[in-house]
């Protein structure tokens, strides 16, 4: 044998238990293009809520491999979540517990509308969280990324 290399010889069980670790060393899901890793601040709450807050209220949310969290105006937030193709589905969410009298209303309105959503569409620096076709959540990036897809 050529000096440096080795050979590595996997017999039985040991092919076996190799295999399976390779499998699940491979089995995390990566998220679509353009959806993960980026941090996005909400916009908008149907047609009908513009969300006009202040930087340090502003709701924000960041999608990671199953993972989705942020800050909902006031909590806190985070929770799993699954896509498939342009299918996601929220599940629920746990929060810090504070009250704050002024964002109250659009955080829980946000909250609640995370968990009805099932369609997700990315079109540059903006995100958009349906229902059937109907936007229910929108937001804009908030470092727009060099990405070109």
């Amino acid at each position: 044998m050529a000096a440096g290399r080795r050979r590595i010889q996997v017999k039985g069980s040991r092919l076996g238990l190799a295999l399976a670790f390779a499998a699940l060393s491979c089995a995390t899901p990566e998220l679509p293009a353009g959806l993960e890793s980026r941090d996005w601040f909400l916009v908008a709450i149907g047609s009908d809520t513009n969300v006009a807050a202040t930087q340090a209220e502003r709701p924000t949310l960041r999608l990671e491999a199953a993972r989705a969290a942020g800050f909902a105006g006031c909590n806190s937030f985070a929770g799993s979540y699954t896509v498939d193709g342009e299918a996601i589905h929220f599940g629920p969410t746990a929060s810090t517990k504070m009250f704050c009298e002024k964002t109250q209303p659009i955080e829980d309105k946000y909250l609640a509308s995370l968990e009805r959503v099932n369609r997700w569409s990315v079109n540059g620096d903006e995100l958009v969280l349906s229902r059937d076709g109907d936007p229910v959540l929108r937001f804009k990036e908030m470092t727009p990324t060099r990405r070109t897809s």
